[in-house]
């Protein structure tokens, strides 16, 4: 009979302390879950792609190089890589093209404006003044 009350008494402490155990890993999950996307999106913007490499990507001077001329090289190599009727084309191709486009479209944003505040001549690319560029802009 002594073994009934506790058996009870036992089964809702269980309870308790599951449910608990529960709500905690629930909780657990879901930050862990949050941290992840945060993390990921964190090396997405670190594993931008460099300079250089969107320079060879759009096959672009690093002299002369305008937004019409970025605008031009994009266009032509994102159409050469669009699925037709008789090829598939390659999305992973048209991707790197867009990335390249849009560091390139990035830097020639940035420079211009460094150069305008800073003064230098409006020929020079970000490759030649990489190191000058990042010290200004952090």
């Amino acid at each position: 009979m002594a073994l009934g009350p506790f058996a009870r008494i036992l089964a809702q402490v269980a309870l308790v302390a599951g449910s608990a155990i529960g709500r905690a890993f629930v909780q657990a999950f879901q930050e862990a879950a949050q941290k992840g996307a945060t993390q990921a999106a964190t090396r997405t913007l670190r594993r931008q792609m460099p300079v250089e490499e969107a320079y060879k990507i759009l096959g672009i001077d690093t002299t002369a190089t305008t937004r019409e001329e970025i605008a031009k090289h994009y266009s032509k190599l994102y159409e050469m890589n669009a699925p037709t009727g008789s090829a598939a084309g390659s999305p992973y191709l048209q991707q790197r093209i867009e990335n390249a486009q849009k560091v390139q479209v990035w830097v020639y944003a940035t420079f211009s404006t460094v150069t305008c505040l800073l003064g230098y001549n409006s020929t020079l690319r970000v490759p030649e003044r990489q190191q000058e560029l990042s010290t200004i802009t952090g």
